[in-house]
């Protein structure tokens, strides 16, 4: 069998009930997890030695979970976040390409041997690309899922990173906490999403992931941005930066937030859809 075939016979399967274009990229994911092929092995079409009986078996399990509305990444139980390779499970926030375009945006700054703190850390797909990929880092995360930092501990030593992670409620977070440590880098994907915006969320998300980690009552939809401006004060560096995603809805209430904070650059920034994505804080250029 054929690279280009096999893409086309799993495709066949999924876009009887999802769209085409979602159907493709499942399909890519799924090649990718268990026979290790890429893009550019599709497009060359390279000749496989794969038995047909074997992946019937895996892509049957995998249509079933898929027809339940199960993501994609909690079936497979593994996600690609820039250059890491992370495990995946329910009960933990799947990682999105949208925080990947902030953390890229982080990685334009010469942070060597800076204190970075992740806060609100999830599965670790922040803070381990960070560590990864900025020389001598030192990164701790925060969460108050302990499911979530057993997870981003386990993806940590996958990806040969050392990041400190601790399991508490930011909302109790105070002076003792980090004792001796100023923070260079504050950055956070805080839930965000209002109660009342469940209905533009997909089953897949509603059904699977924890909502706790998505979710804010509508009365007070910036709750986990008023505590994140409170550690910012307590323990960020005279010089430091903050990286925040957003709710494109509340994207000028946040600014108003922060503005007395006297950053020297204070914006707001748009994902690559142009929707207002993440909140960016700079005491330097």
């Amino acid at each position: 069998m054929y690279t280009k075939d096999l893409f086309l016979f799993i495709l066949s399967k999924i876009k009887t009930f999802l769209d085409v274009k979602e159907a493709e990229s499942i399909t890519k994911l799924i090649l990718q997890h268990y026979y290790n092929i890429d893009n550019l092995d599709i497009l060359k079409n390279v000749d496989l030695n794969i038995d047909f009986d074997d992946i019937k078996e895996n892509l049957d399990n995998v249509v079933d979970r898929l027809k339940k509305n199960e993501p994609i990444q909690y079936i497979l139980g593994s996600v690609k976040f820039l250059n890491c390779d992370l495990n995946i499970r329910r009960n933990v926030f799947i990682p999105r390409p949208e925080t990947e375009e902030i953390v890229h945006n982080i990685l334009k700054y010469d942070l060597k041997n800076k204190n970075i703190l992740d806060i609100c850390s999830g599965s670790g797909c922040i803070s381990i690309s960070i560590a990864k990929n900025i020389q001598n880092s030192n990164v701790y995360g925060i969460d108050i899922n302990q499911d979530a930092i057993e997870l981003a501990r386990e993806n940590a030593k996958i990806n040969n990173v050392n990041v400190n992670y601790i399991q508490k409620d930011i909302f109790l977070i105070n002076n003792d906490d980090f004792k001796d440590i100023k923070f260079d880098v504050i950055v956070s994907n805080p839930p965000y999403v209002c109660k009342n915006e469940i209905y533009e969320m997909k089953n897949n998300v509603i059904d699977y992931e924890p909502l706790n980690a998505i979710f804010v009552d509508n009365d007070d939809p910036l709750i986990f941005y008023k505590q994140i401006k409170l550690i910012v004060n307590m323990y960020l560096n005279t010089n430091g930066m903050i990286f925040l995603e957003i709710n494109e809805r509340f994207g000028d209430d946040i600014l108003k937030l922060f503005f007395d904070l006297n950053f020297k650059r204070l914006s707001i920034n748009k994902d690559i859809n142009g929707k207002d994505r993440w909140l960016s804080g700079l005491y330097y250029e």
